[in-house]
């Protein structure tokens, strides 16, 4: 799916709250509440998984992450061979500025195997495919929603002269109130349902 059809999604949502709804916000609006409910997915638990390898430098403790990287979750190390693998987890690590820090410097140019959590891509243009799942874009359709709708009650508020400009037919500020509320209910709704659901953890509790 592409962000033109989502946005086409998005309105049609829109104009079944109100018919003339869809006009008061132009697309530019729509793009941005769009991006900002992707950018909001991996912190509500919706994320991506990744499993990546980069071989070891000799004496190099650092080394850069993904862009799109969220957290690291796991580090392996192979003590075998490319025939015969033998990943071993390694612990003491740390993230910071971008950056993955080993708790020591490697001794030999190995394989890192990094597990990690990451963000979906940042689409700005009307073409590029978005790398959410179909059945997830739901989520992204409602949070977009919301901050549109969220955008009218703030302009409601503060305008003076609002009667002046078009506006929601027969709408009144409690009428979109309520039905931001309504779509943050099945926003949240929609969350619970395809929240990532995280692995089990091994923990050493010795130490």
């Amino acid at each position: 799916m592409t962000r033109k059809e989502l946005r086409t999604r998005i309105t049609n949502k829109l104009a079944k709250l109100s018919v003339n709804l869809p006009d008061i916000f132009p697309a530019s609006e729509v793009n941005d509440a769009f991006l900002d409910a992707l950018r909001g997915l991996p912190y509500k638990g919706v994320y991506r998984e990744e499993k990546w390898t980069k071989t070891l430098k000799v004496d190099e403790k650092e080394y850069a992450l993904p862009t799109d990287h969220l957290k690291v979750e796991r580090v392996e190390v192979n003590y075998g061979s490319s025939t015969k693998e033998d990943y071993q987890r390694q612990q003491g690590w740390e993230e910071f500025g971008g950056e993955l820090h080993l708790a020591s410097s490697p001794s030999e140019a190995r394989t890192m195997r990094v597990w990690s959590k990451k963000k979906f891509l940042e689409i700005t243009d009307d073409t590029t495919a978005l790398d959410v799942p179909d059945d997830k874009t739901e989520a992204v359709l409602l949070g977009a929603i919301r901050r549109l709708l969220s955008n009218l009650i703030n302009y409601m508020i503060d305008s003076k002269n609002y009667d002046s400009i078009v506006k929601p037919s027969g709408a009144t500020l409690p009428q979109v109130k309520s039905w931001r509320d309504e779509v943050r209910l099945e926003e949240e709704r929609t969350i619970r349902e395809f929240r990532t659901k995280p692995r089990p953890r091994e923990m050493n509790l010795t130490t």
